[in-house]
């Protein structure tokens, strides 16, 4: 069990009152040692009831401060360093519990920040993160992670489209969280498609091995295979496809496979940073399957509108798509 989430057993635990003497002094000894969550517990104290007074807040840390830096003697100044942190933590305590600890979890414990990686509507973002991962971000697509990532774990969320080059590590594997559907592997390269408005979230293997998993349903996917979860029935599947196919947007193109055409107006849309607006239901029913490759958005409509019955008009801010 890691500092973080001993901490968070230790706290919780002494707010039912089963704390004995030996786990109060590791707790202590925890909130002393470990700078993050002495930073934790002050921002908490400050976060606490609001009828408690600010002065009454800022006076308990303000004399810990004050003693620790009237102390010229470094052991002197690490003795009462420690010596207040533990009467802080003693007062702290009981108000943070009463107040703030119910219903903490390890996602509270504020870690050095997490780190935010967009790609804009018309962008690829490319990005090597820090164990040397190698991810290609789709247009209007999303990565989050923690500035910490690496050092005892490699999760990242991602909203929208991506490709990853993962570099292996058996004791730390990679974690991508999308909102239905988590993957992990140790070292492999695939790709994920899960855009919020989309109704499925696919993954495509190229290299390696993936564990795909969902609220109900774990499996496992090889190369050349194709996992899609369908939100509205929360179903998972695997078909074999030519991975190739999902990853040419990496070069500026499309693959449609029976996608209908308001899902590939919307990849449009997001490509060439332009809304695109349907005024016909009959045409969301239309699918299509094939490549468009890295041409012009009036090109990319010409192609789709020889296999359909649409018209468009290309505004300066917008396109409008409308029935024959």
């Amino acid at each position: 069990m890691n500092k973080y989430k001993r901490y968070i057993y230790l706290i919780n635990k002494n707010h039912n009152e089963n704390l004995s003497t030996k786990e109060k002094e590791e707790l202590i000894d925890i909130i002393n040692k470990e700078e993050v969550i002495e930073k934790h517990l002050e921002e908490l104290l400050y976060s606490a009831d609001p009828n408690i007074e600010n002065e009454k807040k800022e006076h308990m840390f303000g004399e810990i401060c004050s003693n620790i830096m009237n102390c010229s003697n470094k052991q002197k100044k690490d003795k009462i360093y420690h010596t207040y942190i533990k009467y802080a933590a003693i007062i702290i305590l009981p108000i943070l519990i009463t107040f703030s600890i119910i219903g903490l979890n390890e996602r509270d414990i504020p870690h050095e920040g997490l780190v935010t990686i967009s790609a804009g509507n018309g962008n690829i973002t490319n990005i090597t993160l820090p164990d040397n991962t190698e991810v290609s971000l789709n247009s209007g697509s999303k990565l989050i992670y923690n500035s910490l990532f690496g050092s005892s774990s490699r999760t990242v969320r991602l909203d929208g489209e991506a490709y990853f080059k993962v570099t292996h590590n058996e004791e730390h594997p990679f974690i991508v969280e999308t909102e239905n559907v988590n993957v992990k592997v140790l070292g492999t390269t695939f790709n994920i498609s899960a855009y919020p408005e989309s109704e499925k979230t696919s993954i495509v293997l190229l290299e390696g091995k993936v564990c795909v998993n969902t609220k109900n349903e774990i499996i496992t996917i090889t190369p050349g295979e194709k996992a899609t979860y369908e939100k509205n029935t929360g179903k998972l599947s695997i078909n074999a496809v030519n991975p190739n196919d999902y990853t040419i947007w990496t070069n500026g193109g499309f693959y449609f496979d029976n996608e209908s055409l308001p899902t590939i107006l919307k990849q449009l849309s997001r490509k060439y940073n332009i809304p695109i607006i349907i005024k016909s239901n009959i045409l969301n029913g239309e699918h299509f399957s094939g490549v468009i490759p890295d041409i012009s958005l009036r090109e990319a409509l010409n192609i789709l509108k020889m296999a359909s019955s649409f018209n468009y008009e290309i505004y300066e801010d917008s396109i409008t798509v409308t029935n024959n």
